[in-house]
């Protein structure tokens, strides 16, 4: 059986006009993430905390789904790394946020 994991990095890199502290709560709270990205967030922003998407009648075709993960580091206002399971450990993806 061939393994389909890929072993990618994806990096990018954004100017945001905006205080590191003002970001890194649009990203580590239930209230940030709703803002502009989920209906109905949750986030225990320590590491090993869980971070859970919600999102409910979304978009143009109103999806209502959700995804989880753990957190694995959050230094405010300059690191958030947390690892998005997407319901498969296996398939798993590590999203880090730098905030300079």
């Amino acid at each position: 059986m061939m393994d389909d994991a890929l072993d990618i990095e994806t990096r990018h890199s954004v100017l945001v006009r905006a205080k590191r502290e003002q970001v890194y709560d649009a990203l580590t709270t239930a209230e940030g993430l709703d803002g502009w990205f989920t209906s109905g967030a949750s986030v225990d922003a320590e590491p090993q905390g869980n971070i859970l998407f919600r999102w409910r009648n979304w978009g143009p075709d109103h999806i209502s789904t959700e995804d989880s993960g753990v957190v694995l580091e959050a230094e405010r206002p300059a690191r958030f790394v947390f690892q998005w399971d997407f319901d498969d450990p296996e398939r798993a993806i590590t999203v880090e946020f730098d905030l300079e």
